[in-house]
């Protein structure tokens, strides 16, 4: 049962690892945002650049979730990678007018979902 101290625990790894996440993910986009501008990458596989960064954060999300929670680091990195997902869906509802849900329920996003377990067993496994 959760009480009162736990509950906080609890909370404070989700926002540690949504934090982690964010961060992880804005600087990315503004790194590849720079190269982009300075390079001639091709702008029409923008979207697997996209869905790379965002699968990468939700691996570092994994892994900061697996790390201070230390169990079960594949269900709490895809619960924690699910999480920034819909807070990265919720950002670009905003800031894009035209966007329909099922544009993030795409078998690519299970990519994300993949990662972000994965970085949950490396958080647990961590020293």
């Amino acid at each position: 049962m959760l009480d009162g101290n736990n509950l906080k625990e609890h909370v404070g790894v989700y926002i540690k690892s949504l934090i982690a996440g964010l961060v992880v993910c804005l600087l990315c986009m503004l790194l590849f945002s720079i190269i982009m501008r300075y390079t001639p990458i091709s702008e029409k596989w923008i979207q697997y650049y996209s869905l790379g960064i965002v699968a990468f954060a939700c691996f570092f999300s994994g892994v900061t979730a697996g790390y201070y929670k230390r169990r079960m680091g594949l269900l709490n990195g895809m619960i924690h990678s699910v999480i920034l997902m819909l807070v990265l869906y919720i950002l670009y509802f905003f800031a894009v007018e035209n966007i329909s849900i099922m544009s993030m329920i795409h078998y690519k996003h299970l990519i994300s979902l993949v990662c972000g377990g994965v970085g949950g067993m490396f958080g647990v496994n961590a020293k």
